[in-house]
């Protein structure tokens, strides 16, 4: 009977270690699985960018990272920016938002052309009101001018496109450079 007995023992304390061993992998991949979802839940969340933060950082195409910077806070799990060299522009994530040369090659353009949840420019998103666009320009100091634009300082500025119902197209940052 002893043999008996104590093979039982050693039986129930192998299962007891196999099962503690099980244990310890299951609150192991747990533990691992938890700080995936929190490292995972840390680059999916995304902080308000505004433009305004941003503007003395110049685009690629003069030498800074304005393009790929925004690009990085607005889209942080799409780390893609396409370049257009023939028009020296860079369009950002979904192509709602291009950094780029101007118009008349004499600075650069940071343009919205949809609602991006955590981007603005200094305050104002699209499908926002006019009224409430305005308030925004007005909190970083800006009243619009004779000419329909936000004057910032002499060398720059933001011009919004109005639609008929009064909401907001698209949003235009320029920065004038000079000759």
């Amino acid at each position: 009977m002893n043999s008996i007995v104590k093979k039982i023992i050693v039986g129930v304390i192998v299962v007891a270690i196999i099962c503690m061993g099980v244990f310890i992998v299951i609150k192991a991949t747990q533990s691992k699985d938890s700080t995936k979802d929190e490292s995972t839940k840390k680059k999916t969340e995304t902080s308000k960018v505004d433009l305004s933060d941003y503007v003395e950082l110049k685009p690629e195409y003069l030498g800074g990272k304005l393009a790929q910077t925004l690009h990085e806070k607005i889209y942080p799990n799409d780390q893609k920016v396409t370049f257009d060299s023939s028009v020296a522009k860079y369009t950002l994530g979904d192509g709602a938002i291009e950094v780029g040369e101007s118009d008349a090659h004499d600075g650069y353009q940071v343009w919205m052309f949809s609602k991006v949840d955590n981007f603005s420019i200094y305050g104002v998103q699209v499908g926002m009101t006019e009224a409430v666009a305005k308030e925004k320009l007005a909190e970083h100091g800006l009243e619009k001018s004779e000419s329909d634009i936000y004057m910032i300082t002499d060398n720059t500025y933001v011009r919004l496109n109005i639609s008929d119902d009064g909401i907001v197209n698209w949003v235009c940052f320029n920065y004038y450079l000079g000759n």
